[in-house]
């Protein structure tokens, strides 16, 4: 088989202006893991031995990794590629998914060949010459050249399953060997509608063959060969035609057909694994570029011209004098830089007084782009106003306008307000800054000039000002400091700076406060929780956070007025004078004095007026407290839950368990679950649940999954949240009540209980019990302050009458023999849909002749159950049967369904069970 490879690829050397890279067929590795994985897939198994059938690349590599031209490759345009016997492995250039199995490429090498043209770009080729280089067989051998094949690229499509017996011969020409048909039977296949051509039969099977790859770990067996039919080969640009070549100097008949990347080859004298061959498109690519085409480089493009250009900024503001500066950047049509193109900008409109700046021409007048594709042109702005500048470009048509506004300096003072304590020194920086919020520097401090005017707080009004003549101005950094020495009494500044630079002065007012200490209350306008208690602390501090401590002489004076919420309640009035109880105290600590009071206990508003009297004078302060209720939520606030007696606790529990396993998908025998609950005798809160269902026959996870279930379900309980937000982040214990009243209006606490409310909040989940039919309350305690909430729970009877219907059947069957079984049918149904999971109880009325116990049966996914009993020997006469149904409403309650009509049943003794001499006794009269 390998003479027919062999003999594919012959050597011709010629001279070439391009370096022709190193080659040596299988002689070097694979450069990157990428192309090694690759070439695993298809060809270890045949280099192994592990399988027998034709190389899809070839034993190896024929060159190291080169790199060859490419538009899209990157900066340098050189993309990595390995050749082949068979084809060019080409390494991505842009960022491909590493997991698609097109990531490693491998060109249009056939339809490069054919064409006579080298692709250098995705959409970029070099004109060349169609190659001279024979498609298959010897050296010499008369078949058709890749150059012979590009003359049938545009041969008119054969019709599917055609009969293929075209031959074509080295110089194109085409005639038919119907011979070939018989022979070999290979037809017109696979229809491809990109190219308009049919894949040949045979390599259609063989692009999908399967057998066994490598796939990273080890071989595989029974997958395709190649991911995808198409990887290999492309699309097919010629049909397939027979041709007359040599192969190991034997003449045979050999199927040839070039796609897009390879040329496949049909001899059919071949052993069958070998009949199909991928030519050896890689060795003859590479002879034909390095060898006979020469030098391939990407073409020059077009000589760059101006197209477009950008203009920045596009727009600023100046002060008045500056010189404004624009930046155009001018492109080629790349979209690179442009340089030598003429550039002119002038001012086409303006709102500057007078039109000052109509017509300015930006400087320079012969401004052109540099390499960069930059120019600058700049103007002074003379007045205050917005200019529109028109820039253009020579060889652009379109031109572009930006706009300049020209404002003043300012002048920044900092602080421009503030407040200093008496008899301290105030500073004042001094900025000036451009209208970009730029700093320009102040020269000197002669270039500062201030004016201070002074009105103290007990002066009869502003016009009692006093000048402050006596201030400092250094100079440092562009910046100036203004510093003077405030005054002892409180009084107010305002101070007039103003400054020249660059020969225009701007000027600014800042004012100044002076202020003596204050008394402070602390805290400020606070809320407090009814029933606790008051505290706060008075302090006198300067104006800079600075505490004067109080003395133990120090005398205070604290007056409460508290104003109750309850327009019913009189107001209180409470003080630290010892004629009236002394209902304030006041403590001195460190400096600070501690001011406490008893709190309310309704809802009100205390103002706290505190007035000291020290050895520097009297101070007061005023405040405000609020005594505020907690809010306290209980949720759910109303709602019903069923309540189920013993009997109904279990049914309900049967009835959720059968809902569970039916949304749970859990496979649960309802009659056997049924059975393990009556052994068990589940009439209880204490119903073992784990233990019915084992013996209903669940395990695993399907037993987890219902026990769990079964504990959320918790039947007669209610979950409630207590939730209590108490302001001033109060601390304490509250005490949750639940109280339940029964329809006789009998009570019963049914839950007692304390917990911890820190900084002022809390939130606890609470489950009871539930104690029966009626109404649950919830009282919650704070501060002895009870929160009520009236029947936030009703607990109504866990049955209720269902809607819907019950259906028996048969209704009046014929009479059946004694011993005999009889079997009645129950259908629950609502507006046709089957009612369920559910129960039915069949019943015998107290006259029918059989005294069976009641029976209660699982009803199915229709809602169908069924009983079934015997006759019993003794028992002749009718039997009246009624139903009950049972099944879970959207609420949880159990509806109830009563049968429609009841069914009946007459037994009758058969005739071979009489006793015949107690019916002859009957008969038996005297006389006869």
């Amino acid at each position: 088989m390998l003479a027919l490879i062999a003999s594919l690829f012959a050597t011709t050397l010629s001279a070439s202006a391009q370096d022709v890279p190193p080659y040596n067929p299988h002689a070097y590795d694979f450069a990157t893991d990428e192309f090694q994985d690759v070439w695993d897939r298809t060809d270890l198994a045949v280099q192994d031995g592990v399988t027998e059938r034709t190389w899809m690349w070839g034993p190896g590599a024929n060159t190291p990794l080169i790199q060859e031209p490419y538009v899209e490759a990157g900066e340098n345009q050189l993309r990595d590629v390995q050749y082949t016997d068979k084809s060019r492995m080409e390494m991505p250039w842009n960022s491909a998914d590493p997991e698609s199995p097109w990531f490693i490429t491998q060109g249009l090498l056939a339809y490069e060949m054919m064409t006579g043209k080298v692709q250098v770009g995705d959409a970029e080729f070099v004109e060349a010459f169609p190659a001279q280089i024979q498609v298959a067989g010897d050296p010499g051998s008369p078949g058709p050249t890749y150059a012979t094949m590009g003359g049938a690229m545009d041969n008119d499509p054969r019709s599917e399953d055609n009969v293929i017996v075209d031959v074509i011969t080295a110089d194109g020409f085409i005639f038919q060997n119907e011979a070939l048909g018989p022979a070999y039977g290979v037809t017109d296949d696979y229809w491809i509608q990109e190219t308009g051509f049919y894949v040949a039969s045979v390599f259609w099977d063989f692009m999908q063959s399967t057998g066994t790859i490598w796939d990273g770990e080890g071989y595989v067996d029974n997958q395709p060969v190649v991911p995808n039919p198409f990887y290999a080969v492309g699309f097919p640009t010629t049909p397939a035609y027979w041709a007359w070549v040599t192969v190991n100097n034997v003449e045979q008949n050999v199927l040839v057909q070039c796609f897009e990347r390879r040329c496949l080859t049909f001899t059919p004298g071949n052993a069958p694994e070998w009949q199909v061959e991928s030519g050896n498109v890689g060795q003859h690519y590479f002879e034909w570029r390095y060898n006979q085409v020469g030098d391939v480089q990407i073409p020059d493009p077009d000589p760059a011209e101006a197209t477009s250009f950008s203009v920045s900024p596009q727009s600023a503001t100046n002060a008045v004098g500056d010189t404004h500066d624009i930046t155009v950047t001018v492109l080629d049509q790349y979209g690179a830089a442009f340089e030598g193109a003429d550039v002119s900008a002038s001012v086409t409109e303006t709102t500057t007084a007078n039109n000052a700046h109509l017509g300015v021409e930006l400087t320079p007048d012969d401004a052109t782009s540099g390499a960069d594709g930059n120019a600058t042109l700049s103007y002074t702005g003379a007045v205050e106003g917005t200019d529109t500048i028109t820039v253009e470009v020579e060889g652009i048509d379109a031109s572009q306008t930006v706009t300049k506004t020209w404002a003043e300096y300012s002048l920044n003072l900092d602080p421009e307000e503030s407040t200093n304590p008496l008899g301290t020194t105030h500073e004042i920086e001094i900025t000036v800054v451009d209208s970009d919020d730029d700093q320009v520097d102040i020269a000197a401090a002669g270039d500062v000039s201030a004016e201070i005017s002074r009105v103290f707080d007990d002066a009869a009004d502003d016009d009692d000002a006093v000048d402050v003549t006596i201030f400092a101005v250094e100079v440092d950094d562009g910046v100036a400091t203004l510093s003077y020495d405030g005054p002892n009494d409180p009084a107010k500044d305002t101070i007039e700076v103003s400054v020249t630079v660059d020969g225009v002065s701007v000027s600014g007012t800042a004012t100044k406060t002076w202020a003596g200490p204050e008394l402070i209350l602390d805290p400020e306008d606070s809320e407090k929780l009814v029933g606790t208690g008051a505290s706060l602390t008075a302090s006198i501090q300067e104006v800079d956070g600075t505490q004067v401590d109080f003395d133990d002489d120090d005398e205070f004076d604290v007056t409460v007025t508290r104003e109750f919420d309850d327009d019913s309640t009189e107001d209180v009035t409470l003080t630290n004078d010892d004629d009236d109880n002394g209902d304030v105290s006041v403590e001195v600590d460190d400096g600070i004095a501690t001011i406490t009071y008893d709190g309310s206990d309704e809802p009100a508003t205390d103002t706290i007026e505190v007035t000291v009297l020290t050895d520097d004078g009297e101070f007061s302060a005023s405040t405000t407290k609020t005594w505020s209720l907690a809010v306290v939520s209980v949720t759910p606030e109303d709602s019903t839950n069923p309540y189920f007696k013993s009997d109904g606790l279990v049914v309900a529990g049967l009835l959720n368990a059968l809902e569970a396993a039916d949304d749970l998908n859990i496979t649960l025998d309802g009659q056997a679950l049924l059975e393990a609950i009556e052994s068990q005798d589940l009439d209880n809160d204490d119903a073992d649940w784990q233990q019915a269902f084992e013996d209903a026959g669940l395990t695993g996870a399907d037993l987890d999954a219902m026990v769990a279930v079964m504990d959320e379900l918790n039947l007669n309980h209610h979950t409630l949240t207590v939730a209590v937000d108490a302001p001033g982040d109060a601390s304490g214990t509250v005490t949750v009540v639940i109280e339940h009243v029964d329809d006789a209006d009998n009570s019963t606490e049914v839950l007692n209980d304390d917990f911890t409310l820190e900084d002022g909040s809390l939130s606890e989940e609470i489950t009871y019990e539930s104690a029966g039919l009626g109404t649950d309350s919830v009282t919650v305690t704070l501060n002895d302050r009870d929160y009520d909430f009236n029947e936030v729970k009703t607990w109504a009877d866990g049955a209720v009458e269902g809607e819907g219907t019950l259906t028996l059947n048969p209704i009046d069957p014929d009479p059946n023999p004694l011993g005999s079984d009889h079997t009645v049918t129950g259908t629950m149904q609502d507006d046709g849909e089957a009612v369920g999971p559910g129960l039915i109880q069949f019943q015998f009325d107290n006259s029918s002749p059989h005294d069976q116990s009641d029976s209660l049966v699982v009803t199915d996914s229709d809602g169908i159950a069924s009983f079934t009993y015997t006759g019993d020997s003794t028992a002749a006469g009718t039997d009246t049967i009624t139903a009950f149904g049972f099944y879970l409403d959207a609420d949880g309650f159990i509806g109830v369904l009563e049968a429609e009509e009841d069914a009946t049943k007459e037994w009758y003794i058969a005739a071979a069970e009489l006793d015949l001499s107690v019916v002859s006794s009957q008969y038996n009269h005297p006389g006869n």
